[in-house]
């Protein structure tokens, strides 16, 4: 096959991951497909034309997407709380997010919300008196027990959680939507406030709806041991041309 043979065959294949509605693929999915007959750079070089032309696009460190727009994070709901920590504790490292922000992709509305607080392990005591000086219902890193015990949702509830090491990071202390995403499934489970089968329908309905930064994602969802291969989205691909 010449070089020409194999660039069409490429960009067949491309083309057959968008009719299916394929969102994302990585470069060794790609390879595969293609038998291992391009090289690694001779293949990379063919993505990156297929991206100038918005056949592909990037998606992070060996993944590429269908979805041509990111995905647009809605911050409004976490402005309140993200200001008041950045005012009474201006050196603090921090990130939030809240259910809130996902709460259009998932199959059952959430009438109320938490908001999520990652925070360094030493602080999370003093942020949490001063939430609940601001009549904010908290739970600072509820155990097991902690939350059969007390642990509830109303229209303040916020959790604290010590921050993860080399979590994702977004922009003026709100969470990435790479780090909201598997955070989701881990919290629901043990928060209880949602089956996990649905807080990973969110991830997969999130994914969709915008591109993501899959390499990030993958990468802080190996972190937190959670398995993500079983995602249609994601799964690795094999079409027949």
């Amino acid at each position: 096959m010449n070089n020409l043979s194999k660039k069409n065959t490429l960009l067949s294949f491309l083309t057959s991951l968008k009719k299916q509605h394929v969102a994302y693929v990585d470069l060794s999915s790609i390879q595969t497909n293609m038998h291992n007959s391009i090289t690694h750079s001779t293949l990379k070089t063919y993505l990156s034309h297929a991206i100038s032309s918005g056949l592909l696009y990037d998606a992070g460190r060996g993944w590429y997407s269908s979805i041509k727009d990111p995905f647009i994070l809605e911050t409004k709901p976490i402005k309140k709380i993200v200001t008041l920590l950045e005012k009474s504790f201006p050196l603090l490292d921090f990130q939030c997010w809240s259910t809130a922000q996902i709460n259009a992709y998932t199959q059952h509305m959430l009438a109320k919300h938490i908001t999520f607080v990652y925070t360094e392990g030493d602080t999370i005591n003093p942020v949490a008196d001063k939430l609940r000086s601001e009549e904010y219902s908290v739970f600072a890193n509820p155990t097991k027990a902690d939350v059969e015990k007390q642990f509830r949702v109303d229209d303040k509830t916020i959790v604290i959680r010590p921050s993860i090491s080399k979590q994702p990071t977004g922009e003026d202390h709100c969470a990435p939507i790479e780090k909201i995403l598997v955070d989701l499934v881990i919290e629901a489970s043990s928060l209880r406030f949602m089956d996990e089968s649905e807080a990973r329908l969110i991830v997969e309905n999130t994914t969709a709806a915008g591109r993501i930064e899959m390499a990030i994602f993958l990468g802080y969802a190996k972190r937190r041991y959670l398995d993500f291969s079983s995602l249609k989205t994601i799964n690795q691909v094999h079409i027949k041309r």
